[in-house]
C-alpha cells in the first residue's frame, strides 16, 4: 500500500526568482521525504507536518558546501526528526489503520525508520548509510535484526487464539 500523495505546493501568481526556486526544489524532493514521513509517523497530518519541518530546516541550516545528493540530505533531517518524535510520544502515536502497521508501529524508532527508508522509500543499505551516518554493514546487520524482530511479531500468536499454523 502506498502512502497518500503529498500535497502539492500551490505557487502564488507572482514569478518571483526565490519563490520559483524555492517551488521548484519543494517540488523535486517533496514526495520522497512525504513518504518517509509517513511511514514512520503513521498518520497523514503528522507525516506534512513534519514534511514542512524538515523543509524549514533544510533552508534554515544549508549547507552548499555538501557532497550529498540533496535528497539524501533532506532524508537524513527528516529521519532524525521522525527518530526524536517518535521517542518522545511512542505511546501517544495513534497510526492510520494499515496490515501490519501495529507491528511496525511496536519496533523501537531506530528499527522501524531503517525499515520504512529500505521498504517504502526503496533505499540499498549503502544509501541509508549515507542517511543514517553508519557503515552500510551495520545497516545491513540492523536491517536483518528488524526483519527477524518485526517477522516474530506478525507470526507469533498466544495460545488462546493460535491454530498452529503460523506459531514461530
Amino acid at each position: 500500500m502506498n502512502a497518500p500523495a503529498s500535497p502539492r505546493p500551490n505557487p502564488e501568481s507572482v514569478e518571483t526568482p526565490g519563490v520559483t526556486a524555492l517551488t521548484n526544489y519543494v517540488g523535486a524532493h517533496q514526495q520522497a521525504v512525504y513518504t518517509f514521513c509517513y511511514w514512520a509517523l503513521g498518520e497523514a497530518g503528522r507525516a506534512q507536518t513534519m514534511t514542512q519541518d524538515v523543509f524549514a530546516q533544510a533552508c534554515q541550516f544549508s549547507s552548499p558546501a555538501a557532497k550529498d545528493d540533496e535528497t539524501v540530505r533532506l532524508l537524513r533531517i527528516a529521519y532524525r526528526c521522525c527518530k526524536r518524535a517518535l521517542r518522545r510520544n511512542h505511546a501517544a502515536t495513534q497510526p492510520d489503520r494499515l496490515a501490519g502497521f501495529d507491528a511496525l508501529a511496536m519496533l523501537p524508532a531506530e528499527s522501524r525508520c531503517l525499515l520504512i527508508l529500505h521498504v517504502y522509500c526503496g533505499l540499498t543499505p549503502e544509501e541509508i548509510a549515507l542517511v543514517t551516518d553508519v557503515s552500510p554493514a551495520n545497516v545491513r546487520r540492523r536491517l536483518f535484526q528488524a526483519r527477524r524482530v518485526l517477522a516474530t511479531m506478525i507470526f507469533s500468536t498466544d495460545s488462546t487464539e493460535s491454530n498452529g499454523y503460523f506459531s514461530v
